[in-house]
């Protein structure tokens, strides 16, 4: 699947970095499955929940190892929908982009961790993975 995403957006995926993070994109290295997070689709979105501290996401960011793990959650990941793809592509892409936000901004002002390059104002989700993902596609990606 990394090799996939990779393969069709990540030509993209460092467009989008690069208008997004503006002039700290140039402090983000250039995003390849070489230096990709781990991806870990073994839980589900109740799972993530409870990972996440609430609620039924269909895809988390945490650690573990050198480049971090990216969760989408198995319900999604084995889903069958005409957009299931776009959404494990967008949850990718939305997780990796709140792991590079929360390395090159380790402290933030409380409440914004994740949320530096984001948009304060959308209705739909603040943070900076949501902008990549809305860069990306055009919008959030949906079961």
């Amino acid at each position: 699947m990394k090799k996939q995403f990779y393969d069709l957006h990540g030509a993209a995926l460092n467009a989008c970095i690069n208008k997004v993070f503006k002039g700290d994109a140039a402090k983000v290295p250039t995003q390849t499955i070489l230096n990709a997070p781990a991806l870990n689709v073994h839980r589900t979105r109740r799972q993530l929940g409870r990972l996440a501290g609430g609620g039924r996401p269909i895809g988390y960011s945490g650690e573990g190892g050198p480049t971090d793990t990216i969760y989408v959650a198995r319900d999604v990941f084995n889903g069958n929908t005409p957009n299931t793809m776009n959404t494990i592509f967008g949850t990718y892409a939305h997780e990796l982009a709140i792991i590079l936000d929360i390395k090159l901004n380790p402290s933030p002002p409380p409440g914004t961790l994740g949320r530096t390059y984001g948009n304060p104002n959308d209705p739909e989700d603040t943070d900076t993975g949501a902008a990549v993902e809305k860069c990306l596609f055009g919008s959030l990606q949906w079961p």
